[in-house]
């Protein structure tokens, strides 16, 4: 029942006092319980998981998705700490992310396609073969980062995750024009192969990577990536390019 399961959630907060902590939801869910799962948490912001591709690879997933955008905009409007919207491994067109703004959402986690491949996942779940083609689905984390410059400058907060690997694809992110970035699939496969502690030695040494190309790139601060000029090159200059984005601008920027 779900009443018996909710201290299993707040041993969350009890274990880190000061830390960080973001409740996770499906946009599916009913705005209360979405207010009751950051209450349970005392979760400091709310992270709302888009996961349609997911869904329906999975033979028991949803095949319903109306109603998305209203729950969505019905948290925002209500909730007392921020509303962080996520995608999860197929990324976020402009049009979207529009859409999503005009709600009331600030944060958007593009969730690009190139890191774990959930489709992938559900497919091997099953005895048939039926979705084999669309398990590569999805935006590249580059190309979706990016789409943010088509919006109001200022509209929103990007975090950006999807095959995020290292500190050169951090300061990558950032000069696209994250503010944050997320890391998952390296650091679990380290803890899962070795110990915790080779996993937080990893993540200082990827940090201590991202000062040094700072340093290289003449940024002082990590704001000051996204003045720095980007080159880009085959597919995914052909992508952007199509898209309508100003690549001469970003090469020449500074």
């Amino acid at each position: 029942r779900r009443d018996q399961s909710v201290e299993s959630f707040k041993v969350v907060r009890q274990f880190n006092p000061r830390g960080i902590v973001f409740a996770n939801m499906s946009a599916k869910s009913e705005p209360e319980e979405m207010r009751r799962a950051v209450e349970m948490l005392e979760a400091d912001a709310l992270q709302i998981h888009l996961n349609v591709a997911q869904e329906i690879v999975m033979s028991e997933g949803d095949r319903d998705f109306s109603g998305y955008l209203k729950n969505i905009e019905a948290v925002c409007q209500n909730l007392s700490v921020p509303v962080i919207v996520k995608e999860t491994g197929c990324g976020i067109c402009a049009k979207r992310m529009a859409q999503l703004i005009d709600v009331g959402v600030r944060v958007i986690d593009v969730g690009g396609a190139g890191g774990t491949n959930f489709l992938a996942i559900e497919a091997a779940r099953r005895s048939d073969r039926v979705f084999d083609e669309i398990l590569g689905w999805g935006i590249p984390t580059v190309i979706t980062l990016l789409e943010t410059r088509l919006l109001k400058e200022g509209a929103s907060e990007v975090i950006a995750s999807g095959g995020i690997a290292s500190g050169l694809d951090m300061a990558k992110a950032l000069a696209l024009g994250a503010s944050a970035v997320g890391m998952a699939g390296c650091i679990l496969r380290r803890i899962l192969e070795q110990e915790f502690g080779d996993a937080l030695e990893e993540i200082k040494s990827e940090l201590e990577l991202l000062r040094n190309i700072m340093l290289l790139t003449g940024a002082s601060r990590v704001s000051e990536l996204k003045k720095v000029p980007l080159l880009f090159k085959g597919e995914t200059y052909q992508q952007l390019a199509c898209r309508g984005h100003d690549l001469r601008t970003l090469a020449q920027r500074r």
